[in-house]
């Protein structure tokens, strides 16, 4: 145990991008249906996970002061997936959940970036090298499926397509390098909001190109595509149309969306210097949104 004791597992959680995202269908439960490439961008939030006698969850960092008080309580009556990852993954186990978490909040809340399915799966692959487990543990699958969509592609850690309700993760050939710029009015958008507003007809999920090439035969696939959600997106956060008009303008945008369910939207530029260009012009012309650059990559 003193060397359980004395261990710190650091963890990057990445932001989660949908390069598009298409809803296919909806289930009697309830839940919507998609197909979605799934990438990751080096931008997003830190954790470190350390043993302790008792759970502990604590929260830091420029967006932790939009947490509730129920979403930084460390106990059961906790209401956020990372506390939640925590004890379903102690619980299925069979152990007490005798760690510390740390988690440093980069990305905004409700932002359409996966941040609290990164945390959580960020938060699970510490707990697993901290508590001795089996990474591919019969168990993990259903803690996975049960904590959210997002959770099992950004438990997988790499681009992929998601299908189904986001449990069904299909390999995608080798993404180019991307330069990206991430814009947030930082106006929460919530999900299940998002997709109460949904009233388009269903897509077949799409035929993908054997190779993706490099970034601009890339992002042609890409213009063909769209994001489904971005009117639902719209409707809740009008300005979001403005962060796609600041985006698409700026030199070198070789396509501008919607992440997700919004309210976060994405360029891809054809280089880092525009790119980082581009996210220094927009953060001076809208001081009050958050705007970061970086690179999309296929494993971070």
């Amino acid at each position: 145990m003193a060397n359980e004791r004395s261990r710190k597992v650091s963890l990057f959680a990445p932001a989660k991008i949908n390069l598009y995202l298409h809803v296919t269908g909806k289930r009697p439960d309830g839940y919507h249906e998609l197909d979605s490439l799934v990438a990751f961008a080096d931008i997003g939030d830190d954790l470190t996970v350390t043993y302790s006698d008792h759970f502990e969850f604590e929260v830091d960092g420029p967006h932790a002061g939009n947490f509730s008080a129920q979403e930084k309580d460390s106990g059961i009556s906790s209401t956020n997936i990372v506390v939640r990852a925590a004890s379903a993954l102690a619980e299925s186990a069979g152990l007490d959940p005798c760690a510390r978490i740390h988690l440093t909040k980069n990305l905004p809340l409700a932002a359409g970036l996966g941040g609290g399915s990164s945390d959580a799966a960020a938060a699970l692959k510490g707990l697993i090298k901290l508590w001795g487990l089996p990474p591919d543990a019969s168990y993990l699958p259903p803690v996975l499926n049960a904590l959210g969509a997002d959770v099992p592609i950004t438990f997988h850690g790499r681009s992929g397509r998601i299908l189904g309700i986001g449990q069904i993760i299909e390999p995608v050939p080798p993404l180019p390098e991307l330069p990206v710029v991430l814009v947030n009015p930082l106006c929460p958008c919530p999900t299940r909001e998002v997709f109460s507003h949904f009233q388009a007809g269903y897509k077949t999920p799409s035929a993908l190109p054997e190779e993706f090439g490099d970034i601009i035969s890339f992002t042609g696939f890409l213009n063909r595509m769209e994001n489904d959600l971005t009117q639902p997106a719209l409707a809740i956060v009008p300005e979001i149309e403005e962060c796609l008009l600041a985006l698409g303008v700026e030199d070198g945008c070789l396509l501008n969306r919607v992440s997700g369910s919004g309210a976060s939207c994405f360029g891809i530029f054809a280089t880092v210097e525009e790119s980082i260009a581009a996210a220094e012009s927009i953060q001076s012309e809208h001081p009050g949104w958050w705007v970061k650059y970086g690179l999309i990559k296929d494993r971070l």
